[in-house]
């Protein structure tokens, strides 16, 4: 396994001897890389709304979140939904406690039908 690695990957892999251990490594890496693209997305997003319909701002989170799935790092539904309100701007701060404070958690259909609804009032 080692020596087909290149030279980024090797120097990870000093004092690794099982096959055991080269896969966690190496998995421990792409995943904490995925996790940081996430995180970054993440915050992009909070301010994302400003100004755009909330049809708009759905579809590109869809498209961003799809994007993740394809390279097979498919994002959980809560953290769609965390994703979802954190880029909602303070006019949806009553919405976003509400959908917070329910016991049984939205399915992202019924968020975006609720957020359509929501945006219609204000």
């Amino acid at each position: 396994m080692l020596a087909s690695m290149t030279n980024p990957f090797l120097t990870k892999m000093v004092g690794l001897q099982l096959s055991s251990q080269i896969w966690q490594t190496l998995h421990t890496h792409f995943t904490s890389n995925i996790c940081a693209q996430i995180k970054k997305f993440c915050l992009r997003l909070k301010t994302s709304k400003q100004d755009r319909s909330i049809n708009t701002y759905l579809l590109d989170l869809k498209k961003i979140i799809d994007s993740f799935a394809a390279i097979g790092a498919p994002v959980s539904i809560n953290n769609q939904v965390k994703v979802i309100l954190d880029g909602l701007s303070e006019d949806y701060d009553p919405f976003v406690a509400s959908i917070m404070s329910r016991l049984e958690p939205c399915t992202i259909n019924e968020i975006e039908a609720l957020l359509v609804a929501q945006e219609e009032r204000l």
